[in-house]
């Protein structure tokens, strides 16, 4: 996880650990709902990659 981008990291760290929703995380970042729901959807994607890749 430590080898995602920092924006990619929070949108995980807010949503698992912090166990915000979407709308939360939006406020939080600055950023539309549907932003937010990219970019997990890329976060999560990448970190299968990774995981897929060691």
């Amino acid at each position: 996880m430590v080898q995602l981008p920092d924006q990619l990291k929070l949108v995980l760290q807010l949503f698992f650990v912090e166990e915000l929703n979407l709308t939360e995380i939006a406020a939080v970042l600055e950023v539309s709902v549907p932003r937010v729901h990219q970019l997990r959807a890329k976060a999560l994607k990448d970190l299968r990659g990774l995981r897929e890749g060691e």
